[in-house]
Protein backbone atom coordinates (compact mmCIF):
# COMPACT_ATOMS: atom_id res chain seq x y z
CA UNK A 1 0.00 0.00 0.00
CA UNK A 2 1.82 3.63 -0.70
CA UNK A 3 0.24 5.23 1.68
CA UNK A 4 -1.51 4.48 5.23
CA UNK A 5 -5.09 2.80 4.72
CA UNK A 6 -7.71 5.46 5.60
CA UNK A 7 -11.35 3.80 5.64
CA UNK A 8 -14.34 5.63 4.74
CA UNK A 9 -17.25 4.78 2.43
CA UNK A 10 -16.34 6.79 -0.35
CA UNK A 11 -13.08 9.01 -1.78
CA UNK A 12 -15.07 12.08 -2.57
CA UNK A 13 -16.83 14.17 0.65
CA UNK A 14 -20.35 13.92 1.10
CA UNK A 15 -20.98 17.13 -0.27
CA UNK A 16 -20.28 16.16 -3.70
CA UNK A 17 -23.18 13.66 -3.76
CA UNK A 18 -25.15 15.72 -1.35
CA UNK A 19 -28.10 18.66 -1.91
CA UNK A 20 -25.39 21.16 -2.31
CA UNK A 21 -23.74 19.49 -5.60
CA UNK A 22 -25.22 21.74 -7.82
CA UNK A 23 -22.87 24.75 -6.52
CA UNK A 24 -19.80 22.56 -6.36
CA UNK A 25 -20.44 21.32 -10.29
CA UNK A 26 -20.57 24.72 -11.50
CA UNK A 27 -17.41 25.98 -9.83
CA UNK A 28 -15.75 22.78 -11.36
CA UNK A 29 -16.83 23.20 -14.38
CA UNK A 30 -16.18 26.82 -14.48
CA UNK A 31 -12.42 26.31 -14.18
CA UNK A 32 -9.69 25.41 -17.09
CA UNK A 33 -9.26 21.55 -17.13
CA UNK A 34 -5.93 21.88 -15.62
CA UNK A 35 -7.30 23.50 -12.43
CA UNK A 36 -10.24 20.66 -12.84
CA UNK A 37 -7.62 18.16 -12.14
CA UNK A 38 -6.32 19.90 -9.07
CA UNK A 39 -9.60 20.27 -7.86
CA UNK A 40 -10.46 16.49 -7.95
CA UNK A 41 -6.73 15.22 -6.75
CA UNK A 42 -7.81 17.90 -3.64
CA UNK A 43 -11.19 15.85 -3.32
CA UNK A 44 -10.59 12.87 -3.42
CA UNK A 45 -7.33 13.44 -1.07
CA UNK A 46 -5.79 9.79 -1.30
CA UNK A 47 -7.29 6.63 -1.84
CA UNK A 48 -9.65 4.82 0.85
CA UNK A 49 -11.87 1.85 1.09
CA UNK A 50 -15.29 0.91 3.01
CA UNK A 51 -15.12 0.31 6.97
CA UNK A 52 -16.00 -3.45 5.99
CA UNK A 53 -12.91 -3.67 3.81
CA UNK A 54 -10.44 -2.33 6.06
CA UNK A 55 -11.97 -4.99 8.95
CA UNK A 56 -11.33 -7.60 6.96
CA UNK A 57 -8.29 -7.06 5.57
CA UNK A 58 -6.99 -5.91 9.76
CA UNK A 59 -8.41 -9.13 10.72
CA UNK A 60 -6.73 -11.18 8.06
CA UNK A 61 -3.74 -9.65 9.27
CA UNK A 62 -3.89 -10.91 12.67
CA UNK A 63 -4.63 -14.46 11.32
CA UNK A 64 -1.65 -14.53 9.86
CA UNK A 65 -3.21 -15.02 6.35
CA UNK A 66 -1.58 -11.89 4.87
CA UNK A 67 1.02 -8.87 5.59
CA UNK A 68 0.01 -5.31 5.07
CA UNK A 69 3.03 -2.66 3.89
CA UNK A 70 2.00 0.61 4.25
CA UNK A 71 4.25 3.58 2.72
CA UNK A 72 5.28 0.96 0.29
CA UNK A 73 5.57 1.24 -3.46
CA UNK A 74 6.23 -1.59 -5.71
CA UNK A 75 8.70 -1.30 -8.61
CA UNK A 76 8.71 -4.38 -10.35
CA UNK A 77 7.06 -7.99 -10.10
CA UNK A 78 8.24 -11.10 -11.75
CA UNK A 79 7.37 -14.78 -11.93
CA UNK A 80 9.87 -17.00 -10.67
CA UNK A 81 9.20 -21.23 -11.02
CA UNK A 82 6.89 -23.07 -12.77
CA UNK A 83 3.27 -22.22 -13.42
CA UNK A 84 2.71 -25.01 -10.42
CA UNK A 85 5.13 -24.12 -8.14
CA UNK A 86 6.52 -20.67 -8.83
CA UNK A 87 6.26 -17.42 -6.76
CA UNK A 88 6.29 -14.04 -7.12
CA UNK A 89 9.33 -11.92 -6.22
CA UNK A 90 8.33 -8.41 -5.52
CA UNK A 91 10.64 -5.34 -5.32
CA UNK A 92 10.15 -2.45 -3.76
CA UNK A 93 10.83 1.38 -4.28
CA UNK A 94 12.78 1.09 -0.10
CA UNK A 95 15.20 -0.42 1.11
CA UNK A 96 13.24 -3.29 2.00
CA UNK A 97 14.53 -6.86 0.31
CA UNK A 98 12.38 -8.79 -2.34
CA UNK A 99 9.17 -10.10 -1.61
CA UNK A 100 8.17 -13.46 -2.50
CA UNK A 101 4.44 -13.75 -2.85
CA UNK A 102 1.95 -16.46 -3.92
CA UNK A 103 -1.03 -13.90 -4.95
CA UNK A 104 -0.42 -10.15 -5.99
CA UNK A 105 -3.72 -8.27 -5.78
CA UNK A 106 -4.19 -5.11 -7.60
CA UNK A 107 -6.46 -2.89 -5.30
CA UNK A 108 -6.98 0.28 -7.80
CA UNK A 109 -10.30 1.12 -6.89
CA UNK A 110 -11.67 0.32 -10.55
CA UNK A 111 -12.38 -2.65 -12.99
CA UNK A 112 -8.93 -3.94 -14.26
CA UNK A 113 -8.94 -6.63 -17.15
CA UNK A 114 -5.34 -8.15 -16.88
CA UNK A 115 -6.63 -10.05 -20.30
CA UNK A 116 -7.08 -6.50 -21.67
CA UNK A 117 -4.53 -4.46 -20.59
CA UNK A 118 -1.18 -5.47 -22.23
CA UNK A 119 1.30 -4.43 -19.38
CA UNK A 120 -0.90 -6.95 -16.95
CA UNK A 121 -1.30 -10.06 -18.99
CA UNK A 122 1.65 -11.55 -17.33
CA UNK A 123 -0.75 -11.23 -14.33
CA UNK A 124 -3.26 -13.99 -15.48
CA UNK A 125 -1.85 -16.96 -15.03
CA UNK A 126 -4.96 -19.43 -14.28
Amino acid sequence: VRSELRSRQFDIPKGWMGPGRGKLLEEFFGKPVTKRLHAIQGARGGGSMPPESLTFLKQAQEDDELTLLCGQQVSSASWVGSFEDGHWIVNLDSDMRPLECDIILLATGRGVDVVVVKCLVVLNRG
